[in-house]
């Protein structure tokens, strides 16, 4: 009766060891940066989940000679918990609405079109974002022409044009 419910819950455990140790790893070790963390913390929960996944079967199995199916499912649920939390944290940190809706917030007085605009400077922020890909070695620059380095990213932006796809069944908001 208890392993029934430890092997529903597996997935939520997984989950758990996933926000703790990504909060953790970001708070405790800035040099580790946002990205690093969050991969971090999506391995943590996945150990976690295996490990819990290996001891319900030897408990499973010894119990009655069955090892149930649900396997599949908490691992197709861990995967959509942190695909949800990944998606959760990059809304806060790459939405120009939310990060303008902060400094509104921010701002006791509120900010004009022109403030708004010194602070949300495109050509700044394309830079910015330029100088993070070329810092964290995804991209590099030979001459005066950028590469790129590192196909994590480019995977992971696969991904989610995939799954948009499927989800929404477009590539972006734009199509």
């Amino acid at each position: 009766m208890v392993i029934d419910y430890l092997q529903v819950s597996v997935s939520i455990l997984g989950f758990l060891a996933n926000i703790i140790s990504q909060v953790a790893s970001f708070h405790y070790f800035r040099t580790l940066g946002l990205f690093r963390s969050i991969i971090l913390g999506f391995a943590v929960g996945f150990i976690t989940l295996v490990f819990f996944e290996i001891y319900l079967f030897f408990v499973s199995f010894q119990a009655n000679g069955d090892f149930s199916p649900i396997v599949g499912v908490n691992l197709a649920t861990y995967i959509s918990l942190a695909y949800c939390y990944w998606a959760y944290i990059n809304i806060g940190e790459t939405s120009l609405r939310i990060r303008i809706l902060r400094e509104l917030h921010d701002s006791k007085e509120g900010l004009s079109m022109n403030e708004l605009l010194a602070i949300y400077n495109p050509d700044d922020m394309f830079e910015k974002r330029l100088e993070r890909l070329v810092k964290y070695k995804q991209i590099i620059r030979r001459g005066e022409k950028y590469f790129i380095n590192k196909k994590i990213l480019l995977i992971v932006a696969k991904i989610i044009v995939i799954m948009k796809l499927i989800i929404v069944g477009k590539k972006s908001e734009f199509d």
